[in-house]
């Protein structure tokens, strides 16, 4: 679900001129998608200051900052609420579940990140000079930009973007193939109770708690996979990166290639996933599938009120815009609905194996 908001708050920063009613539907799924940045915005910080024309000019490169930096904040706070756990209970740090946050933090703010960097990068031209797409004040490639590109951007993008599919990668890959720890063919049940591990296997005690620690950490990755396709989380991710990317740094080329380009990448991740059934079940699949088309869908009846903002036939009193609002509501709506009706029922299962 998480994945599905992120994609269409990314869809949201094309400038489609949506219709009111459509807007309204995209804030609502862009306020539940990006928690952080909704929630905690820099700007907010320092509204009402007092700024002066230099101050305005340094905002952007604060939220720049900001963002890049949170998600570090964030896991420092984890790491302390750990150390005071383990303090309280007179016992080592636990470094099992500080990995998980690190994992899950990762994940949740990569997208928040990426967008920030990629929109830091983004210029158009004017006059022969190219300046800042998100503050036309700044000039690209000069001064305040150029050293905030080379000593934030760069170093996040490789932290944020770059280094964490490839450490997940070599962390999983290095424990499914070494044939001297057999206990960690265990995880290629991800979703099978640790209970039931230990009662089929011989294994040590010591090797029963690998098996607990490696899936506390980094089963968020690898659960609900096959096990060929263990690393199908960080497709996922790389996809991610790859909308926003489109979407913020094509704004300067034009809002057509920016939804052409997105189409693009969702119809490759569809066919990826009807080809390879990534997940363990068919329902899962199906319900990827469904959410990217919801997706694309969207950016293609986008596209009418791209091209047609200005023309009588996308006025709000027309029959066409009546038309195409229940195309982009309905289809939302009913993943919304399927994904809720599926929570709840993983709950009741849940709730029934507990007290059983």
């Amino acid at each position: 679900m998480v994945n599905h908001c992120v994609i269409l708050n990314a869809i949201d920063a094309i400038k489609y001129d949506w219709s009111q009613s459509i807007r309204a539907l995209l804030k609502w799924q862009s306020d539940f998608a990006f928690m952080a940045a909704n929630n905690i915005s820099f700007s907010c910080l320092i509204v009402g200051a007092g700024r002066s024309h230099s101050t305005e000019f340094q905002t952007f490169f604060k939220e720049l900052v900001f963002a890049v930096c949170w998600p570090v904040v964030v896991l420092l706070w984890f790491a302390f609420l750990i150390f005071v756990s383990s303090c309280c209970r007179r016992a080592r740090f636990d470094h099992t579940k500080f990995t998980c946050a690190a994992v899950v933090t990762v994940w949740l703010f990569q997208p928040d990140v990426a967008q920030a960097i990629f929109a830091s990068v983004s210029c158009i031209e004017r006059d022969g000079k190219y300046w800042l797409f998100n503050d036309l004040d700044i000039r690209c490639w000069e001064g305040e930009h150029r050293n905030f590109v080379y000593y934030v951007s760069l170093p996040a993008f490789i932290i944020w973007i770059i280094a964490p599919p490839v450490i997940f990668f070599c962390i999983l890959k290095g424990n499914i193939k070494d044939p001297k720890e057999p206990w960690l063919k265990s995880w290629s049940q991800p979703n099978e109770n640790i209970s039931q591990i230990k009662e089929k296997s011989t294994m040590m005690k010591r090797d029963r708690f690998k098996v607990e620690s490696y899936q506390l950490k980094y089963g968020f990755l690898f659960g609900g996979f096959k096990e060929e396709v263990f690393y199908w989380e960080l497709v996922v991710m790389t996809r991610k990166i790859c909308v926003i990317f489109a979407t913020e740094f094509l704004t300067s080329v034009s809002s057509e290639v920016q939804v052409l380009v997105s189409i693009l990448i969702i119809i490759a991740s569809i066919m990826s996933i009807i080809k390879i059934k990534p997940f363990l079940n068919n329902e899962t699949n199906f319900s990827n599938i469904y959410s990217q088309q919801v997706q694309m869908l969207m950016m293609y009846i986008g596209l009418f009120y791209m091209t047609g903002h200005d023309r009588e036939y996308m006025a709000d009193t027309s029959k066409l815009h009546w038309i195409l609002i229940p195309l982009v509501v309905v289809p939302s709506a009913a993943f919304f609905a399927r994904w809720l009706g599926a929570l709840l029922l993983q709950t009741l299962i849940l709730l029934h194996m507990k007290n059983k």
